[in-house]
Protein backbone atom coordinates (compact mmCIF):
# COMPACT_ATOMS: atom_id res chain seq x y z
CA UNK A 1 0.00 0.00 0.00
CA UNK A 2 1.07 3.45 -0.72
CA UNK A 3 1.19 6.26 1.65
CA UNK A 4 -1.35 8.82 1.17
CA UNK A 5 0.79 12.11 0.76
CA UNK A 6 -0.06 15.46 1.65
CA UNK A 7 -0.58 18.34 -1.03
CA UNK A 8 2.85 20.09 -0.31
CA UNK A 9 4.87 16.31 0.27
CA UNK A 10 3.41 15.57 -3.29
CA UNK A 11 4.29 19.44 -4.69
CA UNK A 12 7.71 18.75 -2.70
CA UNK A 13 8.24 15.04 -4.53
CA UNK A 14 7.44 16.26 -8.19
CA UNK A 15 9.53 19.34 -8.13
CA UNK A 16 12.32 16.90 -7.24
CA UNK A 17 11.74 14.94 -9.72
CA UNK A 18 11.69 17.17 -12.09
CA UNK A 19 15.12 18.90 -10.78
CA UNK A 20 16.58 15.53 -11.01
CA UNK A 21 15.41 14.60 -15.13
CA UNK A 22 16.45 18.04 -15.93
CA UNK A 23 19.70 17.83 -14.21
CA UNK A 24 19.80 14.46 -16.13
CA UNK A 25 18.79 16.11 -19.36
CA UNK A 26 21.38 19.24 -19.49
CA UNK A 27 24.32 16.15 -18.80
CA UNK A 28 23.19 14.93 -22.26
CA UNK A 29 23.58 18.06 -24.00
CA UNK A 30 26.62 19.05 -22.16
CA UNK A 31 27.98 15.49 -23.12
CA UNK A 32 27.48 15.23 -26.41
CA UNK A 33 28.38 19.00 -27.12
CA UNK A 34 31.63 17.67 -25.70
CA UNK A 35 31.42 14.70 -27.42
CA UNK A 36 30.92 16.11 -31.03
CA UNK A 37 34.12 18.63 -30.06
CA UNK A 38 36.49 15.71 -30.03
CA UNK A 39 35.21 13.51 -32.67
CA UNK A 40 35.29 16.70 -34.91
CA UNK A 41 39.08 17.74 -34.17
CA UNK A 42 39.87 13.82 -34.66
CA UNK A 43 38.33 13.69 -38.29
CA UNK A 44 40.22 16.65 -38.86
CA UNK A 45 43.72 15.69 -37.76
CA UNK A 46 42.91 12.29 -39.87
CA UNK A 47 42.33 15.02 -42.71
CA UNK A 48 46.26 14.85 -43.11
CA UNK A 49 47.09 11.51 -43.58
CA UNK A 50 47.86 12.43 -47.60
CA UNK A 51 49.75 14.45 -48.09
CA UNK A 52 47.35 16.86 -49.78
CA UNK A 53 45.05 18.56 -47.18
CA UNK A 54 42.98 19.56 -49.36
CA UNK A 55 41.51 16.14 -50.25
CA UNK A 56 39.98 13.71 -48.19
CA UNK A 57 39.82 10.00 -48.21
CA UNK A 58 35.82 8.58 -47.59
CA UNK A 59 35.70 4.96 -48.56
CA UNK A 60 36.38 4.24 -52.48
CA UNK A 61 35.96 8.19 -53.26
CA UNK A 62 38.54 10.93 -52.62
CA UNK A 63 36.04 14.11 -51.69
CA UNK A 64 37.68 17.65 -51.95
CA UNK A 65 36.13 21.32 -50.45
CA UNK A 66 36.36 23.99 -53.71
CA UNK A 67 34.19 26.87 -52.32
CA UNK A 68 30.67 26.18 -50.77
CA UNK A 69 30.99 22.58 -53.57
CA UNK A 70 32.21 19.15 -52.69
CA UNK A 71 34.13 17.59 -55.49
CA UNK A 72 34.22 13.77 -55.71
CA UNK A 73 37.02 12.01 -57.33
CA UNK A 74 37.84 7.97 -57.75
CA UNK A 75 41.28 7.93 -57.33
CA UNK A 76 43.60 10.02 -54.56
CA UNK A 77 45.88 12.81 -55.91
CA UNK A 78 49.29 10.78 -54.83
CA UNK A 79 48.41 7.74 -57.32
CA UNK A 80 48.65 9.65 -60.10
CA UNK A 81 51.16 10.26 -62.53
CA UNK A 82 49.85 11.59 -65.64
CA UNK A 83 51.86 12.97 -68.57
CA UNK A 84 49.94 16.61 -69.19
CA UNK A 85 51.35 17.63 -72.87
CA UNK A 86 50.64 21.15 -73.73
CA UNK A 87 47.86 21.56 -70.89
CA UNK A 88 47.08 24.98 -70.19
CA UNK A 89 43.33 24.37 -69.31
CA UNK A 90 41.36 26.15 -66.02
CA UNK A 91 37.98 26.33 -64.13
CA UNK A 92 37.36 29.72 -66.12
CA UNK A 93 37.55 27.95 -69.35
CA UNK A 94 34.31 25.87 -68.65
CA UNK A 95 32.60 28.38 -66.03
CA UNK A 96 28.98 29.44 -67.40
CA UNK A 97 29.84 27.78 -70.82
CA UNK A 98 28.62 24.70 -72.18
CA UNK A 99 30.49 21.71 -72.31
CA UNK A 100 30.18 18.51 -74.39
CA UNK A 101 31.71 15.09 -73.51
CA UNK A 102 32.64 12.40 -75.95
CA UNK A 103 33.22 9.02 -74.04
CA UNK A 104 31.28 5.97 -74.39
CA UNK A 105 32.14 5.45 -70.91
CA UNK A 106 28.73 6.75 -68.56
CA UNK A 107 31.38 6.29 -65.75
CA UNK A 108 33.95 8.70 -66.98
CA UNK A 109 31.06 10.73 -68.38
CA UNK A 110 29.30 10.97 -64.36
CA UNK A 111 33.07 11.17 -63.13
CA UNK A 112 33.47 14.82 -65.15
CA UNK A 113 29.30 15.94 -65.20
CA UNK A 114 29.03 15.66 -61.53
CA UNK A 115 32.28 17.88 -60.91
CA UNK A 116 32.97 20.36 -63.75
CA UNK A 117 28.27 20.59 -64.18
CA UNK A 118 28.06 22.62 -61.36
CA UNK A 119 30.17 25.49 -63.00
CA UNK A 120 29.33 24.66 -66.57
CA UNK A 121 26.20 26.03 -68.00
CA UNK A 122 24.77 22.60 -69.23
CA UNK A 123 26.90 19.45 -69.94
CA UNK A 124 26.24 17.12 -72.80
CA UNK A 125 27.33 14.28 -74.37
CA UNK A 126 28.95 15.65 -78.15
CA UNK A 127 31.05 13.84 -80.81
CA UNK A 128 34.44 14.93 -81.66
CA UNK A 129 34.00 16.12 -85.48
CA UNK A 130 33.21 13.07 -87.77
CA UNK A 131 30.46 10.88 -86.28
CA UNK A 132 29.12 7.98 -87.48
CA UNK A 133 25.74 6.47 -85.72
CA UNK A 134 25.63 8.81 -83.40
CA UNK A 135 22.61 11.09 -82.16
CA UNK A 136 25.16 13.48 -80.27
CA UNK A 137 25.72 16.72 -81.80
CA UNK A 138 28.99 17.22 -84.14
CA UNK A 139 31.42 19.85 -82.13
CA UNK A 140 35.22 20.88 -82.63
CA UNK A 141 37.16 22.96 -80.90
CA UNK A 142 35.60 26.10 -81.00
CA UNK A 143 33.59 24.08 -78.28
CA UNK A 144 34.82 23.07 -75.13
CA UNK A 145 34.93 19.67 -75.53
CA UNK A 146 36.07 16.71 -73.82
CA UNK A 147 36.84 13.82 -75.66
CA UNK A 148 38.01 10.37 -73.67
CA UNK A 149 39.54 7.52 -75.17
CA UNK A 150 40.05 4.01 -73.57
CA UNK A 151 44.03 3.49 -74.02
CA UNK A 152 46.59 1.62 -71.97
CA UNK A 153 48.69 4.77 -71.49
CA UNK A 154 47.66 7.92 -69.68
CA UNK A 155 47.68 10.97 -71.08
CA UNK A 156 46.36 14.58 -71.30
CA UNK A 157 46.48 16.92 -74.06
CA UNK A 158 44.64 20.28 -75.17
CA UNK A 159 44.54 21.40 -78.55
CA UNK A 160 42.10 24.87 -78.52
CA UNK A 161 39.14 24.21 -76.24
CA UNK A 162 39.14 20.47 -76.90
CA UNK A 163 40.79 18.08 -74.08
CA UNK A 164 41.93 14.56 -75.05
CA UNK A 165 42.02 12.26 -72.72
CA UNK A 166 43.48 8.90 -73.59
CA UNK A 167 44.04 6.58 -70.25
CA UNK A 168 41.61 5.12 -67.90
CA UNK A 169 39.50 6.67 -64.74
CA UNK A 170 43.40 8.50 -63.40
CA UNK A 171 43.08 10.11 -65.97
CA UNK A 172 40.21 11.63 -65.64
CA UNK A 173 40.79 12.58 -62.32
CA UNK A 174 44.00 14.13 -62.85
CA UNK A 175 42.30 16.06 -65.33
CA UNK A 176 39.69 17.21 -62.55
CA UNK A 177 42.57 17.59 -59.82
CA UNK A 178 44.39 20.16 -62.44
CA UNK A 179 41.20 22.14 -63.43
CA UNK A 180 40.49 22.76 -59.80
CA UNK A 181 44.18 23.10 -58.61
CA UNK A 182 43.92 20.22 -56.24
CA UNK A 183 47.61 18.83 -57.24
Amino acid sequence: MRRILSKEEAAQKEKRRNIVISLILLGIMVLSTVGFAFVYNSDNDKSGENNNEKVQSMGNSWIARYGDQNLVFSSSPESLNITKAGFISDLSQYYGKPLYIDSESEAIYYEIYSNLGKYAERVQHGCYEECENSTWPEKNCTDNVIVFNQEDENKITQNQNCIFIDGDMRAVDSFLYRIFELN
